[in-house]
């Protein structure tokens, strides 16, 4: 309905080259992560994360209300990726000092849940991301003084881990990203509780949650 405006959109992203090089290095559904970047935006401005339009009116409501906003939430999402990349940037520096241990092999595959394609469509993410990438950055620092203190707490963690790679065959993909997020908070509980987890979380809450 508005080809013209997304089309602008798509011209005038307001990513610096910075930030869309980095976006073009991680894995995404679409073309590439910018796409990514770009479905998130209108999503968001047609509020298609808190609800789906139940008829035609409720549609061309939506889509009169994006319009107004667009520009706006294209510059917040532009603002909360730039701060996301600044963060990984700076913990790209630590690894590489990291001993050759348990957390490597850990980091990794967080690494990959948290760059799993489309992470950059989902508000959640966005408004999450700082504080992972800070707990991910004070777990380094503090390996690197004691890291058997480090794999107790990764032992802390190990059965939620276990818990997800069973039942994430069976999870639909919003569900699978949810859980994503409930095990990046219960690595903030163990890892770096001072930064105070979005939501409480322990090993048994998190299976709790995936029977349910």
């Amino acid at each position: 309905t508005q080809p013209d405006r997304v089309r602008y959109l798509q011209k005038q992203l307001p990513l610096p080259t910075h930030t869309q090089l980095d976006l073009s290095m991680l894995p995404s559904r679409g073309a590439d992560a910018v796409s990514d970047v770009l479905d998130g935006i209108l999503m968001e401005s047609l509020q298609l994360h808190e609800r789906l339009p139940a008829n035609r009116e409720a549609f061309h409501r939506a889509c009169e209300h994006a319009r107004g906003i667009l520009f706006e939430v294209a510059e917040r999402k532009a603002k909360e990726l730039q701060d996301i990349f600044e963060l990984k940037s700076k913990e790209s520096d630590l690894i590489d000092r990291l001993p050759d241990c348990h957390i490597q092999s850990d980091l990794e595959l967080q690494s990959s849940t948290l760059w799993a394609p489309g992470w950059c469509r989902e508000p959640l993410c966005l408004a999450r991301y700082p504080k992972y990438l800070k707990g991910r950055i004070y777990r380094m620092e503090r390996c690197l003084r004691d890291p058997q203190k480090d794999l107790a707490k990764l032992r802390n963690l190990e059965p939620a881990l276990d818990a997800l790679s069973a039942a994430a065959p069976h999870l639909p993909a919003p569900l699978l990203r949810h859980a994503f997020l409930k095990i990046e908070e219960l690595r903030l509980n163990l890892f770096a509780p001072e930064l105070r987890p979005h939501e409480k979380m322990s090993v048994q809450r998190f299976a709790k949650w995936l029977e349910e």
